[in-house]
């Protein structure tokens, strides 16, 4: 008996549209690295992502596996018939049939340990009724191997874990960069004061989680833009800000000296994170138009004060050892140190 089973019409497609997006998303951060003075590691980030799938879609698309069991023999020919395998089937030494998910599918991945080799066939590629079809075919009187189903499960236990760990390390850090800029007071030593032509007229925005923030852009500073955002945004006059101040007019922003420094005078180096993390975004500490100041720095200085408390940092930083000491015990217990 002859059975033959190809990728389903909805798996091509998909990996088509794969190809397509994932291709235009590492374009688009292409576009965004090459337009930065320095290269923005988060936008390499993205680029190279995006263009793992791309080329991941595009291999799994070209491959196309075409399945046949014919003669005791599992016959996979791939990449438009240019790669031919076969696999005898009395040479199976066992298999695992792991059932996964994420967010949109479910699947089972069926390895089978032949002993010329590993083959793995994932169900959702091929249509149900013909993967369950050949899945009998080949693993009848086949022991299931537990012993490496459970090296998946510790393996994926172990991954799980170095995440929570890498995330409590980079949240530990982040709220400790927070908390020391956080604390500094705002003077004329930590602070200064430059003026500027503002390129196009200015408008509060929101996040999903409705925290709003003012982006301004200056004639004068091509590369930067200017945020205004958390507690400094909570000592703005909007009303007054948004009234008053329009596209052309001269205004005058406040921000921490050493940013000034390092990007607008270029009087001091650049450290490595400020070249490549951001580099084309300055934080804004105060803004006035004439002799109008739409942010006193005493209130600018007493929001931030009331934001950046040691219990907030203490809070966050207990969360984020939470996180990662969750993260070692997944590990752990993968390694089977812990129970």
């Amino acid at each position: 008996m002859k059975v033959k089973v190809k990728y389903k019409l909805s798996t091509i497609v998909i990996l088509i549209f794969g190809v397509i997006g994932f291709s235009f998303l590492a374009s688009f951060f292409l576009k965004a690295m090459l337009s930065h003075r320095y290269l923005q590691i988060l936008d390499l980030t993205f680029f190279l992502l995006g263009s793992s799938l791309a080329i991941c879609s595009l291999y799994y698309l070209l491959k196309n596996e075409l399945l046949i069991v014919e003669n005791k023999k599992l016959i996979i020919i791939s990449f438009f018939g240019l790669q031919r395998k076969e696999f005898f089937l009395t040479e199976l030494i066992s298999y695992t049939a792991i059932e996964k998910a994420n967010k949109y599918i479910n699947w089972e991945d069926l390895d089978l340990y032949f002993k010329s080799g590993k083959v793995r066939i994932t169900s959702s590629n091929f249509k149900v009724t013909d993967y369950y079809n050949i899945k009998s075919l080949i693993t009848r009187g086949t022991k299931a191997n537990q012993k490496e189903v459970s090296k998946w499960s510790n393996r994926i236990q172990s991954q799980y874990g170095i995440a929570f760990i890498i995330i409590g390390i980079i949240f530990s850090l982040l709220f400790i960069n927070q908390n020391n800029r956080g604390i500094k007071i705002i003077d004329g030593v930590s602070s200064i004061q430059f003026t500027g032509t503002l390129k196009q007229k200015t408008n509060i925005v929101s996040n999903r989680h409705n925290k709003k923030s003012i982006v301004l852009s200056l004639s004068e500073y091509p590369y930067f833009t200017f945020k205004l955002d958390g507690p400094e945004f909570k000592a703005l006059d909007k009303d007054e800000f948004l009234k008053k101040v329009n596209n052309g007019d001269k205004i005058t922003i406040k921000i921490w000296k050493d940013q000034y420094d390092k990007k607008i005078s270029e009087s001091s180096s650049l450290t490595f994170a400020d070249k490549h993390f951001n580099y084309h975004r300055i934080e804004i500490l105060g803004i006035a138009k004439d002799s109008e100041d739409f942010m006193p720095q005493d209130l600018v200085n007493y929001y931030r004060e009331k934001f950046h408390t040691k219990f907030n940092f203490y809070t966050l930083m207990v969360i984020a050892m939470l996180i990662t000491g969750f993260g070692i015990y997944l590990v752990l217990k993968a390694l089977e140190i812990v129970g």
